[in-house]
């Protein structure tokens, strides 16, 4: 249903909880419509099974119609009606909010197959078959032989849990391969046919595309597919520059919004380790910008309440910090501050960020949405921040190694702001140089002996590690400092841009 996807959000943290609350529950009733339908298909002529089916489908559909009359009445009380717009005038009103020369690119899955829709700005709607459907989705992320993603993921976990939060070095180094199988996989019949449409479009190479991707697919960093040629990658972000959406409507309310009248002075809020148990004592950020203009809160003032204080007044944000991805609600995700609160989506969307143009996400699994979440509209941590007002948001596809994200963050923000590149082209730049060789000096001189991997991997779980043996500090060390493995240069995505 259109009106689904092009409800705009609003700052007001009640009145966007309700509707999207509302909406989940719609969500849910379908799902629950489509599953008992799929038990009752078979009565096997039973007229008193076919009354049965027909009277609980009809409880199910009434229960529906009534939530959808309440979402529509928050729709009416929010002035929301006069602003869902038809497919074509969002079509062009998404493109507007594109930046010059850019393509937003929609990404459609269903059990026919798929079709990706590039919407250049100023052009005609541009379709592209794509050989890849809910069928080869579902294997993508589980199959028969456990090299899905969600397969990879999950022992991927377990075996940090079962290292203390650390790793093992065999762990990291199956968890690296899923990653470089998946980004193979998508490669062929995704994200090539997209990459020629657009090459065949006359864009620009280093050209804005924005990828506005449904469900489960937004669990995974498709700017990096790609294929190995030599020993050396060849990813879709080698020719593009890539930011990600949650939907058209997004794209559409963007280009509205006004440019301040005032542009605000710089000011940076540094989130640094505040449950003092990362080994971080200073923001990736500092030194990009002069020390007047960083407001440090570290340790135990990294309050919740303090960094909504200061949130509202910082033109940029560094978290470096806890993660907690909770896979079955997004709302219940957020970075852990001191005194393990919880900074949580429902807490930044009471938030005016209007002023701030970079939201840089240093913890893990940032940048995942529910595995629940609708077909049509990535939901999480970034996309709170985006309609709370966030120009950009950079954010994790995964748990992520302290040097790695020291590394790519201090670079984004200095070819951010010393060469006045836009957030998403700046992420790019800064991954292509350290994957392709100017990362390794980044990790190498990681103390691997001293603090056995718990310094490094940020994800929150802290039973004891085990003792590592010689060889296998080496192993990992050997691939902490290697930054042409996909484990660091895939790991980071801009939403919004």
């Amino acid at each position: 249903m259109v009106w689904r996807w092009q409800v705009v959000s609003c700052n007001k943290s009640i009145h966007f909880q309700a509707l999207n609350g509302q909406r989940r529950r719609l969500d849910g009733l379908r799902r629950r419509h489509r599953e008992r339908s799929a038990a009752w298909s078979y009565t096997g002529g039973d007229e008193a099974a076919l009354t049965r089916r027909n009277q609980e489908l009809e409880e199910i559909g009434g229960e529906l119609r009534r939530e959808h009359q309440t979402f529509l009445e928050l729709v009416d009380e929010l002035g929301l009606r006069s602003r869902l717009l038809s497919p074509q005038a969002l079509i062009t009103a998404a493109t507007r909010g594109l930046r010059p020369g850019g393509c937003a690119v929609m990404v459609a899955v269903t059990e026919a197959g798929s079709v990706a829709l590039l919407l250049p700005q100023g052009g005609a709607v541009v379709p592209v078959d794509l050989a890849f459907d809910r069928t080869g989705m579902r294997a993508l992320f589980t199959n028969n032989d456990g090299t899905g993603w969600h397969d990879g993921y999950g022992a991927f976990r377990a075996d940090l849990h079962a290292t203390g939060g650390c790793g093992s070095a065999a762990g990291l180094a199956a968890w690296n391969a899923c990653i470089a199988a998946t980004l193979e996989a998508l490669w062929a019949p995704l994200m090539a046919p997209i990459d020629a449409a657009l090459s065949a479009l006359g864009l620009s190479e280093g050209a804005e595309v924005t990828l506005v991707v449904p469900g489960q697919l937004s669990l995974l960093p498709l700017h990096a597919a790609g294929t190995r040629q030599n020993g050396r990658w060849h990813a879709f972000f080698d020719r593009w520059t890539v930011a990600y959406a949650p939907c058209l409507t997004f794209l559409a309310h963007r280009a509205e919004r006004p440019a301040p009248l005032i542009e605000r002075e710089e000011r940076v809020l540094a989130v640094v380790d505040p449950l003092r148990d990362l080994g971080i004592c200073f923001s990736a950020a500092e030194a990009a910008f002069p020390p007047a203009a960083i407001e440090t809160v570290a340790g135990g003032r990294a309050t919740r309440a303090r960094v909504l204080e200061e949130l509202p007044r910082a033109t940029y944000a560094c978290f470096d910090c806890h993660g907690v991805w909770a896979p079955g609600n997004s709302e219940e995700s957020g970075l852990v501050l001191a005194n393990r609160e919880r900074l949580t989506p429902g807490d930044i969307l009471a938030t005016d960020l209007s002023g701030c143009r970079l939201a840089v996400l240093g913890a893990c699994e940032t940048a995942l949405a529910s595995v629940h979440q609708t077909a049509d509209e990535h939901q999480g941590l970034p996309m709170a921040l985006l309609h709370a007002g966030a120009g950009a948001v950079a954010a994790t596809f995964w748990p992520i190694f302290n040097t790695t994200a020291e590394a790519i963050v201090s670079r984004l923000f200095r070819v951010h702001r010393h060469h006045g590149l836009p957030p998403a082209a700046a992420l790019r730049r800064v991954l292509l140089e350290l994957r392709d060789g100017g990362g390794g000096a980044a990790n190498a001189n990681t103390d691997m002996s001293a603090q056995p991997l718990a310094a490094v991997w940020g994800d929150g779980i802290r039973t004891p590690a085990p003792a590592r043996t010689e060889a296998e500090i080496a192993a990992v060390r050997e691939l902490v400092a290697d930054w042409s493995q996909p484990i660091h240069w895939a790991i980071y995505g801009i939403f919004g841009g």
